[in-house]
């Protein structure tokens, strides 16, 4: 799976039960990031999961990002060199 970094708008909201009409007018979508591996991406959606289970079947923070709010989506590069901890990617990469 390729590992992306997706930028993207979403929806701002209030949970007070009431708010002023200048902070009604205030109010804005915002702007979000997530990292994540594509699991599927297609002209509707892209679906990007942050973690995985060793057997490739099991996911964790999974999200389902509509296509039509979608700004960027940048492909991240995974450099063993960078490793922070000793010995782990040299092992993970080789099998």
């Amino acid at each position: 799976m390729n590992l992306i970094k997706v930028t993207w708008t979403d929806i701002h909201s209030c949970d007070d039960p009431w708010i002023s009409m200048k902070e009604a007018k205030e109010m804005k979508p915002v702007l979000m990031e997530t990292v994540g591996y594509v699991l599927e991406k297609n002209k509707d959606y892209v679906t990007i999961v942050s973690t995985q289970c060793e057997d490739g079947e099991t996911f964790g923070s999974v999200n389902a990002i509509p296509m039509g709010v979608v700004k960027c989506m940048i492909p991240l590069k995974l450099d063993p060199e960078s490793c922070l901890l000793d010995d782990c990617c040299s092992k993970n990469s080789s099998g």
